[in-house]
């Protein structure tokens, strides 16, 4: 035998000593999963709300008491409600409106959901564009967040609206 035919013969021997090493070893540690993905499903109020004609910079849209108690609900059955006070601006918090639709899981991320949305009525009288929600991490208090955006075109001006949101 030659030089080369031995040490082949020799590694070979190694590898098969190595293979049954490691199959006899015993269990190994299970690699952590994945979490969950983590569900939007469940009730949430309104924490601030902002709109802007697009094309301009960002204004907040001064809360007034009755857009506070807006709520958003995502159903297990991918439906969603929306209920909206004060459509005239005139801080009538009588005066409210229930927007219906679904609601399309685009994934979650870690810590979070994403997707679209679509609606079955209208915004304050308008039709809605490119409805969208995202969670954001938590609040202050620890409760988790999300916020949905959406665009309306009133007098041919777009203005996007965004609403945020705490889980109740």
């Amino acid at each position: 035998m030659n030089i080369n035919s031995q040490l082949f013969n020799k590694i070979i021997y190694l590898l098969l000593i190595g293979l049954m090493t490691y199959n006899c070893a015993g269990d190994m540690e299970a690699v952590p999963s994945a979490p969950p993905p983590i569900s939007p499903v469940g009730e949430y109020m309104v924490i601030e709300q902002m709109n802007w004609i697009v094309g301009t910079s960002t204004i907040p849209y001064p809360d007034i008491d009755c857009d506070l108690l807006g709520a958003f609900k995502f159903k297990s059955n991918n439906e969603i409600e929306f209920k909206n006070y004060n459509l005239n601006n005139d801080n009538d918090c009588d005066n409210s409106e229930i927007i219906t639709g679904d609601w399309i899981s685009g994934g979650s991320t870690p810590g979070g959901f994403s997707g679209d949305l679509s609606f079955d009525s209208t915004f304050q009288g308008q039709n809605i564009y490119n409805a969208s929600y995202s969670s954001n991490g938590n609040s202050n208090d620890g409760r988790q967040k999300f916020n949905f955006y959406f665009t309306i075109v009133v007098d041919d001006q777009e203005i996007r609206y965004v609403f945020d949101f705490v889980k109740l």
